[in-house]
């Protein structure tokens, strides 16, 4: 029996002023699996991902996660799934506590249940006793665990 896709897109295709950045790209993932997209600068991986993630719309295509089309609502995105971009912002004045909390809050997470939620996912990546120390101490683990807030 086949496994149901909990991400799946279909013909993805966006462009700009008559140039095509992606076409027809077609992914299939189960709930679980990690996807790694591989290509030269300019391939338009980013740019597949920012519209999964609801970030970008595409001209054609499709996008289900979890059986919803994130396209014709990406606010609902939220909660499905976890996004690392490749440059992650400015917070470097933070510690690693701070860091997961905000992030947290972006997921509507607050108090204890937000403390839980992260503690959980730092002890996966032996980050767990490093909530006081500085972002940078392990910037791409944290961003990481960070990223699956909501528990993709």
């Amino acid at each position: 029996m086949k496994k149901q896709s909990y991400l799946s897109t279909e013909n993805l295709a966006a462009g700009y002023d008559g140039k095509a950045w992606i076409r027809e790209i077609s992914i299939h993932a189960s709930r679980g699996e990690i996807v790694t997209l591989i290509g030269p600068n300019g391939a338009g991986k980013t740019t597949a991902i920012k519209i999964m993630t609801g970030l970008l719309q595409a001209e054609e295509g499709s996008v289900l996660i979890n059986g919803k089309d994130a396209l014709a609502d990406p606010d609902q995105l939220k909660s499905c799934i976890g996004y690392v971009p490749d440059f992650f912002g400015v917070y470097d004045n933070l510690t690693v506590g701070e860091y997961m909390s905000f992030f947290a809050s972006c997921y509507q997470l607050d108090g204890l249940v937000a403390r839980k939620r992260y503690t959980a996912l730092l002890e996966q990546v032996g980050l767990e006793d490093k909530l006081d120390f500085g972002r940078s101490f392990q910037r791409y683990e944290t961003e990481v665990v960070s990223g699956k807030g909501a528990d993709p």
